[in-house]
């Protein structure tokens, strides 16, 4: 009885062990993470508007950023051609950053011609810039009291900041009956905007 029970287990643990085996698959190399030399990033950003506008311009204040190195895009995942080429241009002939002979990205087309700048690359850039836009929409608030004329009224600050969201809005509120206002969350919802509200029971 003892020998079979030793027996079953082992045909137990020897097909978990080449389950293990068969599992443990080769990592993709930082080459096979990378674009091709002239992959193309651009179309694909106008295309399917993933990125908002404050995405796309911190990550080009990002690349233009002379505090940013090929250490600090490697530290964001980057591949290395492509990090190595945004800071040459970025650095200019002399390869020291904010000399007069820098480089200067000033639109998404000026990065997309980089070579081996293409949408792998691109992707880990728009993924940190992104994150800086976050921070800085974190922690902010606006009183305004009640009544004032409605230029200067709570409804109409509110009606700006529905027009002006770009990825989410969440209300709270006792009641809503401004119609204005629901048009405004209507054309917000057409454009992509995420929407959440808690209203009074």
């Amino acid at each position: 009885m003892v020998v079979i029970n030793r027996h079953c287990a082992g045909l137990w643990i020897y097909p978990v062990v080449l389950f293990l085996c068969a599992c443990a698959a080769k990592l993709p190399t930082e080459a096979e993470l990378s674009d091709g030399e002239n992959d193309p990033f651009i179309m694909a950003v106008k295309a399917d508007g993933q990125w908002g506008q404050c995405a796309q311009d911190a990550v080009l204040s990002f690349v233009n950023d002379s505090n940013t190195t090929v250490s600090v895009l490697h530290a964001i995942r980057v591949h290395k051609r492509a990090r190595v080429n945004i800071i040459t241009f970025r650095d200019g002939p002399d390869g020291v950053a904010g000399t007069q002979d820098d480089g200067v990205f000033e639109s998404l087309d000026a990065l997309d011609a980089i070579p081996w700048v293409g949408p792998v690359a691109f992707t880990r850039l728009m993924v940190h810039a992104q994150s800086l836009c976050d921070e800085q929409q974190v922690g902010t608030a606006e009183v305004i009291f009640s009544p004032r004329p409605y230029a200067q009224s709570h409804l109409a600050r509110v009606a700006t900041s529905i027009d002006e969201a770009e990825t989410s809005i969440d209300i709270a509120m006792y009641s809503f009956s401004d119609h204005a206002l629901y048009d405004r969350l209507a054309a917000a919802r057409d454009r992509g905007v995420v929407i959440r509200m808690l209203l009074h029971p």
